[in-house]
């Protein structure tokens, strides 16, 4: 995060939307420090990155530290991510992310208090349903991003497909390949833990009404981001995200290195036990001479060693 001079103080910040581009707002901020830059990202994408959390963790205040600390990871990835063509889809799946941490946070809290980690008000009234949306979260974050942010972004951000396709900047076609790749995957692992995929599952999941972000909350997240006051709380879970990540691709590279591997040691193999010509392998000591031939000289020395 950059250590240079904010221009003005965060309470005195222009709310009049922005209309510069995402990628002109995050090197304002990276470049120059620039919070008014930040916080129009932070009005822009405040009430998808909410409704992202709000997804999982319902309206609870642990729903607002997400929120905080969505924001806060991109101020600190600023300056890999500047460049990056769909940062609300980013946001949203790294805001996903961050509410699934802060849930499975919750509950171990409510092992250890002995209590339950949310308010029956905000819970939904069948059990089944409720675990198997949180199955359902599980097994999305699981996907590769290139499968997962299609399905978060239609059918839990409520995007069209045309809308998700600019969004990711790919062609509807290739949107509606990776929708139909995604579901499919989500449904054999879903399966596999005894869940079925019914039409109504991700719409029931999705289905959290989000309101846009108060201006308390904006404020906070701003002055998180830009001045490194973020409470406790958001910063662990900052780091637990980022650490989530760092983990998610390190695994990714094992698979990558262990397929390399395999195919390399096949190589090998196949190398080692092939022909190395039409007619069969080559003998160490030279062409296999046809032998030609015996003159009467040859027989006599034979029928001797015979013989003997």
């Amino acid at each position: 995060m950059p250590h240079l001079p904010f221009r003005g103080l965060v309470h005195d910040l222009p709310r009049a939307a922005d209309g510069r581009p995402d990628a002109e707002l995050l090197d304002c901020f990276h470049r120059d420090g620039d919070a008014a830059a930040f916080e129009a990202i932070v009005r822009r994408h405040g009430p998808r990155v909410l409704s992202a959390a709000r997804h999982v963790l319902g309206h609870s205040p642990d729903a607002d530290d997400v929120f905080q600390a969505a924001f806060l990871t991109l101020a600190r990835e600023a300056a890999r991510i500047r460049r990056r063509p769909a940062l609300g889809g980013w946001l949203y799946s790294v805001a996903h992310r961050l509410a699934l941490l802060a849930r499975t946070d919750a509950a171990r809290r409510a092992r250890i208090e002995s209590r339950r980690p949310a308010p029956a008000a905000v819970e939904p009234p069948d059990l089944a349903v409720r675990e198997a949306g949180g199955i359902l979260h599980e097994e999305l974050n699981r996907l590769p991003e290139a499968l997962r942010l299609p399905l978060l972004l239609c059918y839990l951000d409520g995007m069209t497909r045309d809308e998700a396709a600019r969004e990711l900047g790919v062609g509807v076609d290739v949107l509606r390949g990776r929708l139909e790749r995604g579901r499919d995957r989500l449904r054999a692992r879903l399966v596999r833990r005894g869940i079925s995929l019914p039409t109504g599952l991700l719409a029931t999941s999705a289905s959290p009404a989000a309101a846009a972000p108060t201006e308390s909350l904006v404020r906070t997240a701003v002055a998180g981001a830009t001045t490194g006051t973020a409470p406790a709380a958001v910063r662990t879970l900052t780091r637990l995200g980022t650490a989530s990540m760092i983990l998610a691709k390190v695994k990714l590279a094992a698979v990558v290195v262990a397929v390399v591997g395999l195919v390399s040691v096949a190589v090998v193999l196949g190398a080692t036990g092939a022909p190395d010509g039409p007619g069969g392998g080559i003998r160490a000591d030279g062409p296999e001479r046809t032998p030609g031939p015996q003159t009467p000289s040859h027989r006599v020395s034979r029928a001797v060693t015979n013989h003997r």
